[in-house]
């Protein structure tokens, strides 16, 4: 929940192509009630997220890309076109304590061009509370290249200053009583600062819960 949380699946919509010609092109997309805005940019040839809610900033400008052996897919990039459309899904479960369910989201899939003609998209799903997002590698113009191999993954997420966090730290692989580590959660420190270390070196567990001024984020 983006109480407030960002979340990583997608589902399928119904969409409408736009297109785009220049470098520096902003597309947004916001949720149905309007309060949290995703905002995709590729200023200097750099792709860049960036979210609000309401009238606060929580997620500052923050890079998207891969390296992949096809190519760079991280500088040179031009946002081509995009769609947008609403999603909306009625649905049922048999074995949960809420019977039927109901997800409404505003949906943005940007295609994206590098310098030296490989594309990618990034598809956002923005509902009242929740973001989620994902990258899709479509097959080449040229045909040519039918699997691809990621190399290196860009994806940042730039917040405040002054946000907080409580995060579990990462233990390295048979330690702990009887080697059994990493087997659970590691103890966590309450409204740590951004730039403190993991304890141990290895980085923090997913999922990270951030403080940012009078918001959570749930990542």
């Amino acid at each position: 929940m983006f109480t407030r949380m960002f979340n990583r699946c997608v589902t399928a919509a119904v969409l409408t192509l736009l297109p785009l010609t220049a470098f520096g092109e902003k597309v947004t997309v916001c949720s149905p009630d309007g309060n949290l805005t995703v905002c995709l940019d590729d200023t200097d040839g750099r792709l860049t997220w960036s979210v609000d809610y309401e009238a606060t900033r929580v997620v500052l400008p923050s890079r998207l890309g891969l390296i992949t052996h096809w190519g760079d897919l991280t500088e040179g990039l031009h946002i081509v076109g995009y769609k947008s459309g609403k999603h909306e899904n009625h649905y049922r479960m048999t074995r949960t304590k809420c019977a039927e369910g109901h997800f409404e989201a505003m949906r943005l899939t940007a295609e994206v061009e590098s310098g030296e003609g490989l594309t990618m998209e990034v598809e956002f799903m923005v509902s009242n509370h929740d973001i989620a997002f994902r990258y899709r590698l479509p097959r080449q113009k040229d045909g040519k290249y039918k699997r691809m191999v990621i190399e290196k993954e860009l994806t940042a997420f730039r917040l405040p200053d002054g946000t907080t966090t409580f995060l579990c730290p990462q233990i390295g692989p048979e330690s702990g009583w009887e080697r059994t580590k990493p087997s659970y959660e590691e103890d966590y420190e309450v409204d740590a600062a951004m730039n403190q270390p993991s304890k141990y070196g290895f980085g923090y567990t997913f999922p990270c819960l951030f403080k940012s001024s009078t918001l959570w984020l749930l990542i």
